[in-house]
């Protein structure tokens, strides 16, 4: 809550001084982050201790899109965007017992761009985002990579009439935060091409559990998960990438357009920190 204050405050001094111009701006964009790296010295999953590379790649990216409501604030030859931001990823599983795993983020997003009046202009990007709703959740992930996987297969031995497995179970993505550096291409008045590359952090919330399987009953489906211990943080290292076209529905002009947008975003934060 501190933090979103203290957005609101920055917020409300910026539209002080953006006395030349404000422009509103909504566009979509599709995204993408490859790679996944992951620190196994600060990760609670057992299965770590067969890795023997440090930091380890978990092969675990993902495709999605992001669309952005705001005002952008002129100053000059260069501009500042806030806006809020809404994304939607799906990460796959591996080529066998293969299923996905999708999540919808909310967050707030800041833009900074320079050369404003020339075609072709440098930016820098910053998002900050956390899950509200995933359907995967509570769902199982693979032993390392932490992909999502359908179900385990576990098979009969005529000695015994059960088995354990241990997995890890999906329990959230709490944070994904992107900074990203790219440029913005004019293709007419109204119509501009974006691309970007940066690095990406997802932080993904697991719980590591004990799977018993009753041969008698299924091979497939668990009769009975035990948690071990308490969910944990795993956090992903990405690079990430983006590019998207923006189109500027409102006439720049329009100002007064801004002004509303400006203050609807501030007072949606304000009612958000109660």
């Amino acid at each position: 809550m501190k933090r979103i204050i203290l957005f609101l405050v920055i917020f409300n001094c910026i539209s002080i001084f953006a006395q030349k111009e404000i422009q509103p701006e909504i566009s979509f964009s599709g995204n993408g982050a490859a790679f996944g790296f992951y620190n196994t010295n600060k990760v609670h999953d057992w299965s770590v201790q067969e890795i023997h590379s440090n930091p380890y790649n978990s092969g675990n990216g993902y495709v999605g899109f992001v669309s952005k409501i705001g005002s952008r604030f002129i100053f000059g030859n260069k501009s500042f965007l806030v806006s809020l931001q809404y994304q939607w990823f799906k990460t796959g599983g591996e080529s066998q017992n293969q299923t996905k795993l999708t999540s919808n983020l909310l967050g707030l997003g800041t833009e900074i761009r320079f050369f404003e009046k020339n075609k072709v202009k440098l930016l820098l990007n910053v998002q900050l985002m956390s899950e509200v709703y995933s359907g995967y959740r509570n769902n199982y992930l693979r032993k390392k990579s932490y992909r999502p996987i359908k179900h385990y297969h576990v098979l009969p031995l005529s000695n015994y009439s059960g088995e354990k497995v241990k997995t890890n179970i999906y329990k959230g993505t709490p944070f994904i935060g992107n900074f990203l550096i790219g440029c913005n291409v004019k293709i007419v008045n109204e119509l501009s091409f974006n691309f970007s590359v940066g690095y990406g952090l997802r932080v993904l919330r697991s719980q590591l559990a004990n799977l018993t399987y009753i041969y008698a009953v299924s091979l497939t489906e668990p009769t009975k998960e035990e948690n071990i211990d308490k969910p944990y943080l795993v956090p992903f290292s990405h690079a990430r990438f983006s590019s998207w076209f923006k189109l500027y529905i409102f006439n720049e002009e329009k100002n007064e357009i801004g002004w509303i947008m400006s203050k609807s975003l501030a007072i949606f934060l304000s009612e958000m920190s109660k």
